[in-house]
């Protein structure tokens, strides 16, 4: 298993149920988005994580956290498809909701990865019953497995990337043979569309006197030109709007990217 490996692996040292690589930094971002997740009422208690993605119907974000359950169960779906044993990265786990949802798909072996510490050390901690189950804090760039990932998993986290198209890049190395990188719960626009949404989020983030500019990225369609792609739920199809409108369907595509 995974955590195996990095037990025996000197490039880490475990804390808190952690392993950290060593040397890692979580620089200026931890704070930032901490601050600001604070303030928008995110950050949840133990309680509450381990029963996501289920909320009370009382709580202010329930309904995006449905539109987030609807999402995650149309991936594991497909991830369970295959019968074969799948080593699963996710990128930007957050509080590790989604890692511990992939545990429950037959033959998993799932890594959560993350530079946010706080959120990490809470997964672990809700999470540490689960023997298939391992978060590291890492960038993703300084990441050298002994180890390819079956499927890669970016959930609500490429905005967080100042370059997708270098992203993938990286990810495309981490992968096994016919692995396959998944993006879902966040947005892509059209060129055109870019600048408006920057100076939305640049309005936002300077009403909450936050410095999570910086750190917030918009990314067109474009970054995904080279790659081998497909768009296995796209919200902007015709058939799909109509059935949004009568169930709570994300409004974010689901982008499948294969290994060249």
């Amino acid at each position: 298993m995974i955590r195996q490996m990095l037990i025996s692996d000197p490039s880490f040292t475990v804390k808190d149920s952690v392993f950290f690589q060593k040397n890692f930094d979580a620089n200026k971002f931890e704070s930032a988005y901490v601050s600001i997740r604070e303030k928008e009422g995110r950050l949840l208690n133990d309680a509450m994580v381990i029963n996501l993605p289920d909320l009370p119907t009382s709580h202010r974000h329930s309904k995006e956290w449905k539109i987030r359950k609807e999402s995650s169960e149309r991936l594991i779906r497909y991830l369970k498809k295959t019968g074969a044993s799948k080593h699963i990265l996710e990128v930007g786990c957050g509080n590790g909701w989604l890692s511990n949802q992939f545990t429950e798909i037959p033959g998993a072996d799932v890594v959560g990865l993350d530079i946010n510490t706080i959120e990490l050390k809470q997964a672990a901690r809700v999470f540490s019953n689960k023997p298939n189950l391992t978060f590291v804090a890492s960038s993703v760039f300084s990441l050298q497995p002994r180890y390819k990932f079956d499927y890669i998993i970016l959930a609500s986290s490429i905005q967080y990337f100042p370059d997708l198209r270098g992203l993938l890049l990286q990810l495309q190395q981490q992968l096994s043979n016919g692995g396959e990188v998944h993006i879902l719960d966040s947005p892509l626009y059209n060129q055109e569309s870019v600048l408006e949404a920057k100076v939305r989020s640049t309005k936002y983030f300077d009403s909450q006197h936050s410095s999570m500019n910086t750190h917030y990225h918009h990314h067109s369609w474009d970054a995904l030109s080279s790659f081998n792609y497909t768009v296995p739920y796209d919200p902007k199809r015709t058939l799909t709007r109509i059935r949004n409108k009568f169930r709570t369907g994300s409004p974010f595509p689901w982008i499948i990217v294969k290994k060249v």
